[in-house]
């Protein structure tokens, strides 16, 4: 068994606003690193915002970017690796939906959303479904990542399976289609998104033998709601952790990943 201790950040992320997302994102690296966390795990475009790129050009970031660059030294600085998302620049086109992860001063993985939704005119689908190696403290353990949508992408997480993965780090920013105007607005928005990942997620771990940890953005931005939503869900399907409504959070969990095989 290898031990993981997972932070999973159920956090608003302003669009376009990488400064303050960044300036967020250490903060909560810290209170991670803190509790012994292995790995922080940011939601879908936390960095840059999910966002129309037209609306906001500033957004889209290429991966060298040295914005892309401080996110990466302060998981270093902070000594937990992280995976954070932002839209990358792509010069063929319209943006990736980007997610990468940080450990020991390098991006040590790159993953670009492989399923678009029907909603996401603005981006370029990714097609490669690469698996890193996560080092903890405790040992190495085989992940990837995977994005929003993709959690109606069966193929995904097979190709995951198949390649030896035994942890899925999934971050998320469905928008809400209209504003919520209180408590219980908030907390329906919540248990929409916790809903919607009823049918798949937890099938997809069972089937595959996998970890899915996920990260969702919550709360208001200039001209969107989000429902948050942070869950770890077991390789036989079970739930054993999860936020419970919309509020910002930072949920830690702890895993033991048997070895492959």
């Amino acid at each position: 068994m290898t031990r993981v201790r997972i932070a999973l950040a159920q956090i608003r992320c302003e669009k376009g606003d990488w400064p303050g997302n960044l300036d967020r994102a250490a903060g909560y690296m810290a209170q991670a690193a803190a509790q012994g966390c292995d790995i922080i795990v940011f939601p879908e475009a936390g960095l840059s915002g999910y966002c129309d790129p037209a609306r906001f050009p500033q957004a889209p970031q290429p991966l060298d970017s040295p914005l892309v660059r401080q996110f990466v030294d302060q998981a270093a600085r902070a000594g937990i690796a992280a995976s954070g998302g932002f839209l990358e620049a792509n010069p063929g086109g319209k943006p990736f939906v980007t997610q990468i992860l940080a450990q020991d001063g390098r991006i040590a993985g790159v993953y670009r959303k492989v399923n678009l939704g029907e909603d996401e005119p603005f981006y370029t689908a990714g097609s490669a479904t690469p698996v890193f190696t996560l080092h903890t403290r405790d040992g190495a353990v085989p992940c990837a990542l995977a994005v929003c949508a993709d959690s109606d992408w069966p193929p995904l997480f097979a190709a995951y399976g198949a390649q030896g993965a035994r942890v899925v780090f999934h971050s998320s920013a469905p928008g809400l289609y209209t504003q919520r105007t209180d408590a219980a607005s908030w907390q329906a928005g919540f248990a929409w998104y916790q809903g919607y990942l009823a049918p798949t997620l937890p099938g997809y771990a069972r089937e595959h033998r996998l970890f899915i940890a996920v990260a969702t953005q919550t709360g208001r931005t200039v001209d969107e709601d989000f429902p948050g939503g942070s869950f770890v869900f077991g390789p036989d399907g079970t739930l054993l952790a999860g936020t419970t409504g919309p509020e910002e959070t930072l949920l830690v969990h702890e895993i033991d990943v048997p070895a492959a095989g």
